[in-house]
């Protein structure tokens, strides 16, 4: 009963909107025209405009020592001449309840300071011995450069079922993220994001990175989706970006999440 309780407010989140069941939405960190990394371009489809180099990310978490509340993400993004062309899946759950998602995404440069981005996904939802429910996640977005440091950004997703009983299939999820971010010096980096779901209280998430040297960072962040605070750090070894977060929430204990992002061809 404990568990269902804690579980509760994210299988709704986990139904339409797989890939936003993170410790921090990895799209805070896309809201920048450089050193994006392949999850958050995938996330918010627009960051990926601005891709040059071709990248593979991984993330996997762990919320509250708790193995229905685990996270893994991937994500691989392939320059090309108009932007990029992202592939990526993601899976969470794995007790009483599961769900993940497979997709596809393309970023369109339009010009120097505007990116346009749209997805689209497969996306499953199984709860204890109920068949898995499948939708359709469909989205698209922008992302503008307002300076060449700071650029807001927008997206707009809907989720719609697929097959079922006829009364689930005239069910709808709509998800409207927007956000803003600024480099407001060489070492530091400051997101801010904005999320509405249908028949969920408005998110709001926030992140600071600090470049400490070229091969070490230390970032915190806030998301009220979760009431959780994070810490993490990041370390570069070569081309590969790794990183580890850990939060804590008053009542339920601590999480953690690895990331990984290698890029290829620098």
């Amino acid at each position: 009963m404990i568990l269902l309780w804690v579980m509760s407010p994210f299988l709704t989140m986990a139904q339409a909107v797989p890939t936003a069941n993170t410790l921090l939405p990895l799209s805070l960190r896309a809201y920048t025209k450089s050193k994006q990394h392949a999850g958050p371009a995938f996330a918010l489809a627009a960051a990926g405009a601005f891709q040059t180099i071709q990248q593979l990310g991984i993330q996997a978490e762990n919320r509250f020592m708790l193995k229905d509340m685990s996270n893994l993400g991937m994500a691989l993004l392939l320059p090309k001449r108009y932007g990029s062309l992202g592939f990526g899946g993601h899976f969470s759950g794995g007790g009483i309840f599961s769900s993940f998602s497979t997709g596809t995404s393309m970023g369109i440069r339009l010009d120097q300071p505007l990116g346009i981005g749209i997805c689209m996904k497969l996306t499953g939802f199984k709860w204890a011995t109920q068949p898995v429910q499948w939708g359709i996640q469909a989205g698209a977005g922008m992302l503008y450069c307002i300076t060449p440091a700071t650029a807001l950004g927008f997206q707009l997703e809907e989720w719609l079922p697929v097959g079922g009983a006829k009364e689930n299939r005239r069910t709808t999820y709509r998800e409207i993220i927007t956000g803003i971010g600024t480099a407001a010096s060489s070492k530091i980096y400051l997101g801010a994001e904005i999320r509405k779901r249908t028949g969920e209280a408005t998110e709001i998430g926030g992140l600071l990175e600090w470049q400490l040297d070229q091969t070490i960072g230390i970032r915190t962040g806030i998301n009220t989706a979760n009431n959780i605070m994070v810490v993490g750090i990041t370390k570069q070894m070569g081309d590969n970006v790794w990183g580890l977060d850990i939060g804590n929430h008053p009542q339920l204990g601590f999480s953690i999440g690895l990331t990984m992002n290698h890029a290829s061809g620098k």
